[in-house]
């Protein structure tokens, strides 16, 4: 199996440090996994060129908490923005966090790596996904191992 590294927001920058090179040793030798949260440094302020990572699954629309101080930001847009603060408040920057982690494995031109966003709803928000992502994506029935059959010809294709 592979080697598990889950990232902790409560880890220290040298800690995380740590943790990464470790994951970037393993990605080179028998392989890794790493667990992260969309909005971590893992997510947004990290590289994995190259072989260093080769999928992504986003699982779920990484969504802000609930919290007064985001009804406000909701109720502030509202107003500015004809109605529309859930879009700023809320999808903008979700989307927003869900597109920084789907590019973590593809930072040059001839890098390839799988992108999975575990969530239907996905569907009906492919307008805010990048656009070369979007370009790619192939949505797949909840099925016994059409993604494993989806993987495999993805991984096998010669571009």
């Amino acid at each position: 199996g592979k080697r598990l590294f889950i990232e902790n927001p409560k880890n220290s920058a040298s800690d995380n440090a740590n943790i990464l090179s470790q994951f970037k040793f393993a990605s080179k030798h028998n392989g890794g996994v790493l667990l992260g949260v969309c909005g971590g440094r893992n997510s947004e302020g990290e590289d994995y060129p190259g072989d260093l990572m080769n999928a992504v699954i986003i699982i779920g629309i990484p969504y802000q908490h609930p919290t007064s101080r985001n009804q406000a930001k909701i109720n502030y847009y509202n107003k500015a923005f004809n109605g529309q603060g859930w879009v700023f408040a809320y999808l903008y920057p979700a989307m927003q966090r869900a597109n920084q982690a789907s590019g973590r494995p593809i930072r040059r031109e001839n890098d390839k790596g799988a992108i999975v966003f575990m969530d239907s709803r996905y569907k009906d928000k492919m307008g805010w996904i990048s656009e070369w992502v979007r370009d790619e994506v192939k949505i797949c029935p909840d099925r016994k191992n059409v993604i494993a059959t989806v993987f495999k010809k993805f991984w096998n294709r010669k571009d």
